[in-house]
């Protein structure tokens, strides 16, 4: 098997529940709460929104690991 298969239906899987997650937040969005959606729950998780101490941390790294991410997809394994 060469992955094509169980990726695809993981890639499947992922988008579909993000769709129903994200429709559910933006329906349930009321003005002046937070919103449930992706972008509103990563602001808040990293510290960004509200500001918080943690953000001089965990900004960067998530920051590092997109770039790393992106240069694995376009590279394949790095440093091998």
């Amino acid at each position: 098997m060469d992955g094509t298969v169980p990726w695809s239906c993981w890639l499947a899987g992922t988008l579909t529940a993000f769709s129903i997650l994200e429709a559910r937040a933006l329906k349930a969005r009321q003005p002046g709460k937070p919103s449930g959606t992706l972008t509103a729950t990563m602001r808040r998780w990293l510290g960004l929104k509200p500001r918080r101490v943690r953000r001089y941390l965990l900004a960067p790294l998530f920051a590092g690991f997109l770039g790393y991410l992106w240069l694995h997809f376009l590279h394949g394994r790095l440093g091998a």
